[in-house]
């Protein structure tokens, strides 16, 4: 029987690891897991490179224990080039090691430290059902319930030919017939009534004198009008009524239009679609757009430590990058050693780094618990610590020099605490390449 789930745990948690592995095998999905599979008389490591290689998940414990397992390491960087899917579930309130970080920095971890443990094995069961392939469920689900065998050979039935008979294709004609009658007068185009008017007889013209008409389109000659504001960009014929100040082209037989359009309306106040600010500008309910940085980084994927669910959504760590201040990343629990990563999608060059992590209403600053440290990490070593002030603005910060990075990590090192709430959120990260 193929196994589905590579279970890598240090010998110290071993009592946790059996029990992960008890259950995922009683719903349905085979575990590898040692040292109950290796064979008796075969290489202890040559047996856990097989099971490697035959397992589609690998499953890391990621205990205090693990972070210290050479073991452990060697299991994940081999995990690692047999392109495994690797789910880290962190049993233990730790971050991963030095060695463990480089495989584990840009995975979605489980987190298994609240309570009770069956919720989050139930989660891990999902998340591989999730990635498992469909034919090894399949498989399993058939072993698992075999097919009665049948009692009286089945004979072969021969279908019968299927003939319409003459009144259904009469019925089927009549009906395209119809159909076909009522597009054509719905579609086809009614030409408009031309109105002839008669051309005045040479004498005439020459005896009659000028007549003034009265009319509140007032037409210039001597100096061209002001270009007025166009509604559509398809070339027509146009009517510049003069009598109105908020005159603008229309087509003919269209309705005067009593307010300017919708492109020239001033925006509602209080709207909350995402509004880029200065790094210094505080929030506020009117705040103009100002222009973007230059050359911001693209982002290709965003990894959080852990996310906390409220009310069934998850305040996931994309969220601190989509320029939007009412949304934002919340950790599980008080922030503090929790961190989150992001990939871009080609190197960037950063020369400052702009945070927010506060509101400024004042029904919200000081009820959550506000950064305070915080480590950013480059992915060539190089790091620095922010400290940030206790206000609800946007803060920003120079880097002791400009740095070409693929990705950027960012661990909550201490924070304010709130006087309600406990969690801490980060509302927007954003990335400035200059002045911009």
């Amino acid at each position: 029987m193929k196994r589905i789930a590579f279970i890598s745990h240090s010998s110290v948690d071993k009592t946790v690891a059996e029990e992960v592995c008890r259950f995922l095998e009683t719903n349905g999905v085979p575990c590898w897991i040692a040292p109950r599979d290796v064979t008796p008389g075969k290489n202890y490591g040559a047996a856990i490179l097989d099971a490697i290689d035959e397992c589609s998940i690998f499953v890391l414990l990621l205990t205090a224990a693990s972070n210290k397992s050479g073991q452990v390491v060697r299991e994940v960087e081999r995990a690692a080039s047999s392109n495994s899917i690797l789910i880290p579930f962190r049993v233990e309130d730790v971050q991963p090691s030095r060695d463990l970080e480089f495989y584990v920095s840009t995975t979605h971890w489980l987190d298994a430290v609240s309570k009770p443990f069956a919720k989050h094995l139930h989660e891990l069961l999902a998340a591989i059902r999730n990635w498992a392939k469909p034919e090894e469920t399949k498989n399993e689900v058939a072993a698992a319930v075999p097919a009665p065998a049948p009692l009286i050979p089945a004979l072969p039935v021969r279908p019968r030919p299927f003939f319409p008979s003459r009144s259904m294709i009469v019925g089927i004609l009549a009906a395209l017939f119809f159909c076909g009658v009522f597009a054509f007068l719905l579609l086809r185009d009614k030409p408009a009534p031309v109105r002839q008017i008669p051309a005045p007889s040479s004498e005439a013209a020459a005896t009659s004198t000028p007549r003034v008409v009265e009319s509140p389109t007032i037409i210039s000659t001597a100096t061209p009008s002001p270009p007025a504001v166009t509604l559509d960009e398809t070339p027509t014929e146009s009517v510049v009524v003069a009598a109105s100040p908020e005159a603008v082209r229309r087509r003919p037989g269209a309705p005067m239009r009593s307010t300017p359009p919708p492109d020239l309306a001033p925006s509602a106040a209080g709207t909350s679609s995402p509004v880029p600010l200065k790094p210094g500008q505080p929030f506020t309910s009117t705040a103009a757009p100002v222009k973007p940085a230059l050359s911001a980084p693209v982002i290709r994927d965003v990894a959080a430590s852990s996310e906390l669910r409220v009310k069934g959504q998850l305040q996931k760590g994309a969220l601190a990058f989509d320029g939007n201040r009412d949304t934002a990343w919340v950790a599980d629990g008080d922030g503090i050693n929790k961190s989150l990563s992001v990939h871009f999608k080609a190197s960037a060059t950063i020369a400052s780094i702009s945070l927010l992590t506060a509101l400024g209403e004042v029904k919200q600053f000081g009820a959550r618990n506000r950064v305070h440290t915080i480590r950013v990490t480059f992915n060539d070593g190089t790091n620095q610590v922010l400290t940030l002030e206790d206000k609800a603005k946007m803060q920003r910060f120079e880097l002791t020099h400009p740095v070409t990075a693929n990705w950027v990590k960012f661990d909550i090192l201490t924070v304010y605490r709130g006087k309600k709430l406990s969690h801490t959120p980060i509302f927007e990260i954003a990335f400035n390449r200059d002045e911009g």
